[in-house]
């Protein structure tokens, strides 16, 4: 995330294959607008320079590839609902992950001029396929937050509720993975005092006690000059 630890030989070939499936999924679909705002590093020699859409200015229709510069967005987000985990429910393996999508709006300022129903812009309309991939998305953030917590505190540490969450074998993402549980008023003094201000990504530590044991919960904000959501995951307990 901050690119301050590594953890070197962290999971076996079959385990990397999992995870790297999923990663692949939400970083080349639902995070590639961002990516590419955002110009971060990638490991392929070539990526997309922008994103596939349909324009439609009066009566005329065009296929086009939109630049990071003309995206009308920077991403749709998830909304999930609060871990269940946090609100003491039992797990549903039932239902598919509940959310909802918010709209993060592209920073560039170029943007101005050719959307928000300027009559003279560039674009009237324009439809932009998105592929949504609820699972694989909570997954990503459950191996941000095991990782982040296993680099602080050591694998024998920690009792994680979330490998199996990772490696897909507990169906119910929304269980450990979901909107924060704090206030926003928390959030921000708890960010103010932690750590990645000012950095494309942050993450914060929560230790809770109130129950008598040390659990972890972990922020994660992704892109978060942009504007994109706040998620809390569940980690697990510290052992002493």
């Amino acid at each position: 995330m901050l690119n301050l630890d590594v953890l070197n030989n962290a999971s076996c070939r079959e385990c990397a294959d999992v995870t790297k499936a999923f990663e692949q999924t939400v970083q080349r679909g639902l995070l590639l607008p961002l990516r590419l705002i955002a110009n971060t590093r990638t490991r392929k020699k070539t990526r997309p320079k922008g994103f596939p859409a349909i324009i439609t200015n009066g009566k005329n229709t065009d296929d086009v590839v939109l630049s990071a510069e003309e995206m009308p967005f920077a991403a749709l987000a998830y909304k999930f609902i609060v871990p269940r985990h946090y609100l003491g429910l039992p797990p549903d393996f039932i239902s598919r992950p509940f959310f909802d999508v918010v709209v993060v709006r592209n920073p560039y300022e170029s943007r101005n001029s050719k959307w928000d129903g300027n009559p003279e812009g560039m674009y009237q309309k324009a439809r932009v396929r998105v592929m949504f991939h609820p699972a694989e998305f909570c997954r990503m953030l459950a191996k941000i937050a095991y990782c982040l917590t296993i680099s602080k505190h050591g694998l024998c540490s920690v009792k994680s509720y979330l490998p199996d969450v990772i490696l897909g074998r507990f169906p119910d993402y929304n269980y450990y993975v979901g909107h924060p549980c704090e206030a926003q008023s928390t959030m921000d003094a708890l960010w103010s005092s932690g750590n990645g201000k000012n950095t494309l990504h942050r993450t914060l530590l929560i230790y809770d006690k109130t129950t008598g044991k040390t659990c972890i919960r972990c922020l994660i904000s992704l892109f978060s000059p942009v504007g994109f959501p706040v998620y809390e995951v569940m980690v697990g307990e510290l052992q002493n």
